[in-house]
């Protein structure tokens, strides 16, 4: 299961939601945990709460051991999910998993690009479809980015990280808009809570990843670009 952790001593598990495993069989939960310990504030925390992380694209960040012989690596299709707005299109020059896999329990992190300022949602679907949105959250309800700036999510000396408890895949939607969805739009589709989260329907998720973002762009006015990541988890 994904979650998002806060370190601590103890930490504090909050489920959010189920997640297919690979196999199909058996499910995943999605959780935010949260830590205690304090850490070391980077230099490049932007005041408004955005994150810069100092390496370049094309270099690896983290370690990883050699991958399990029956890894398989996750499919990157993006079928399931709604067209760009033509003129925002390609605003997300990359989202991708900082590694290639991670360990059960790992904490997990995404690493994003973008050509355009936007508003970043970032949310995931569990094994019965409803989604479950991991950013913005109750630790950083921040999510306002600058163009250029090579991101991560969550970055290291934040008091959150996302973790996954099971082997198998997990499934997350980034969606960068050109300026804020109303909240009473975003509320009225995840209206449901798991633990203290937003937590949408399987078919207010379906709809919103498939075809209501782009009605909600019309309404309100605003551009948007979106892309579906599938990170491989293993024992």
């Amino acid at each position: 299961m994904l979650k998002i952790a806060l370190s601590s001593i103890t930490a504090v598990v909050i489920l959010l939601g189920s997640l297919n495993a690979n196999s199909g069989v058996g499910t995943k939960d999605i959780h935010v945990i949260s830590k205690v310990e304090v850490h070391q504030e980077s230099s490049y925390i932007e005041s408004t709460g955005g994150v810069y992380d100092e390496d370049s694209e094309d270099e690896v960040i983290y370690s990883e051991p050699n991958p399990p012989m029956n890894y398989t690596e996750p499919p990157y299709a993006q079928s399931d999910i709604v067209e760009p707005t033509p003129s925002y299109s390609n605003t997300i020059i990359y989202a991708k998993p900082a590694k290639k896999y991670y360990r059960v329990g790992e904490a997990i992190r995404i690493r994003l690009k973008l050509r355009k300022k936007s508003n970043i949602y970032i949310w995931t679907v569990g094994y019965d479809g409803r989604g479950y949105m991991i950013m913005p959250n109750r630790f950083n309800g921040y999510n306002r980015f600058k163009s250029h700036y090579a991101y991560v999510f969550p970055e290291r000396s934040l008091n959150y990280e996302f973790q996954s408890d099971r082997a198998g895949t997990e499934h997350i939607y980034i969606l960068a808009t050109s300026k804020p969805i109303s909240r009473a739009k975003m509320e009225s589709i995840f209206n449901q809570r798991v633990g203290n989260y937003p937590t949408a329907s399987a078919r207010a998720t379906k709809d919103f990843t498939t075809k209501d973002i782009h009605v909600i762009a019309k309404r309100e006015n605003l551009e948007y670009d979106i892309a579906h990541v599938a990170i491989g988890i293993v024992d």
